[in-house]
C-alpha cells in the first residue's frame, strides 16, 4: 500500500462486540490527511465439536445463529462479511470495501474511509448488531510525508555479534496472532535514504510477544526487484536476524514495495531493539530502539 504520508496512530485498538458466534475488533486506526486506514479482525468462536457431532448438529438445526436486526445497513447488501462504515447522520452511514483475508475461521480487513465521523461497524449474518466505535482525530494532526519524517535511525554498537538466521518463530505466531493485542507505537520511520525507506507500520503488544509490520519502500527509477529491508533483534549483544512470517510484494515502473510482519519475544528491557540495513535501497545498518511499555491492556477475542 503505497503512500505519501507517513500518518498517526490515533485508535490503538480494542474488542468492539462479540457474540455467541465471532468476536469482533478494532486492531488499529491510522490516520493520513483526511483519511482513515482502519484495520479490523475477527475471530470466529472456537469449535471444540468433533465432524461427526458438528454434522449431528446441522442436521438437527441446532447452533443457527440469529441475523442481527438491520437500522443502517440496507434491506439487502451484496456480501457476507465484516461491513464497515461512517456515519453520515443519525439514520444513516456510508459502506466502504475492504482489502479483506479469511480462512474461515480468522478473517483481517482493512478498510479506507473519510475521517471526522464515527465508525460503525455490522455482520447481521453472525449476529453482529450495528455498533458504533469513535475515532477522535486531532484538529492540529501533525502528519508528515515520510521523506520529512523523523528517523530513528542510531549507531551500531561495537562488538555486537551476529546469529545465524532462525526459522519463524510459528508457535508464537500462533499465540500472537489468536490476540487481538494493543498497537503500542508505529507509524515510524527507522531508516531512510534519499529515494528508499523503511517505516514501522506498526508495533502491537500481546500477552504472548509482539507483532510488528514494516514497509520497504525505493521509488528510484533503477529500483530493481529484491528483497525488503534486513531486520536483527539485537538483545544481549548478539543480532539475531529475523525471518518474516508473511508478507507481500509489488513493483511499478519507478517503484519497489516490501510489506513484512514479524514476531519477537516481549523484550526484558523496555524496548524492542532493531538492526535495520537494506543494501539493495542503499541502506547501510543502523540501530532503532523502539520504546515498549511495561504494561499494557492486551485484549482478547475470547477469554
Amino acid at each position: 500500500m503505497a503512500y505519501e504520508m507517513l500518518g498517526v496512530l490515533v485508535h490503538p485498538g480494542a474488542l468492539a462486540v462479540r457474540t455467541e458466534a465471532v468476536a469482533v475488533g478494532v486492531r488499529r486506526v491510522v490516520a493520513r490527511g483526511r483519511r482513515l486506514e482502519v484495520h479490523m479482525a475477527a475471530r470466529r468462536r472456537p469449535d471444540r465439536r468433533t465432524a461427526l457431532q458438528r454434522q449431528a448438529d446441522i442436521r438437527a438445526g441446532r447452533g443457527r445463529v440469529e441475523p442481527a436486526p438491520r437500522r443502517l445497513l440496507p434491506d439487502r447488501d451484496e456480501g457476507m462479511d465484516l461491513r464497515l462504515g461512517w456515519l453520515t447522520g443519525a439514520d444513516h452511514a456510508d459502506w466502504a470495501f475492504p482489502q479483506q483475508w479469511s480462512d474461515g475461521e480468522s478473517y483481517e480487513a482493512v478498510y479506507e474511509v473519510p475521517a471526522g465521523g464515527d465508525l460503525v461497524l455490522a455482520w447481521p449474518e453472525l449476529g453482529v448488531p450495528e455498533t458504533v466505535v469513535a475515532v477522535q482525530v486531532p484538529a492540529d494532526l501533525a502528519d508528515v510525508p515520510v521523506w520529512d519524517a523523523p528517523v530513528a535511525a542510531g549507531t551500531v554498537p561495537g562488538g555486537l555479534r551476529h546469529a545465524a538466521t532462525a526459522a519463524p518463530s510459528y508457535p508464537l505466531l500462533n499465540q500472537v496472532s489468536g490476540e487481538l493485542g494493543q498497537a503500542v507505537a508505529g507509524p515510524m520511520v527507522l531508516h531512510r535514504a534519499r529515494q528508499s525507506v523503511v517505516v514501522l507500520e506498526h508495533l502491537t503488544v500481546t500477552r504472548y510477544g509482539l507483532q510488528f509490520g514494516v514497509l520497504s519502500r525505493d521509488i528510484s527509477s533503477s529500483a530493481a526487484w529484491s528483497e525488503g529491508a534486513s531486520l536483527a533483534l539485537v538483545r544481549g549483544g548478539v543480532a539475531e536476524e529475523l525471518v518474516s512470517v508473511a508478507g507481500t510484494s509489488s513493483a511499478g515502473r519507478d517503484d519497489v514495495e516490501h510489506q513484512a510482519e514479524y514476531v519477537a519475544p516481549l523484550p526484558a528491557g523496555g524496548t524492542l531493539d532493531l538492526l535495520v540495513s537494506w543494501p539493495a535501497g542503499g541502506l547501510e545498518p543502523v540501530l532503532v530502539r523502539v520504546p515498549v511499555p511495561d504494561s499494557v491492556e492486551s485484549e482478547s477475542f475470547w477469554p
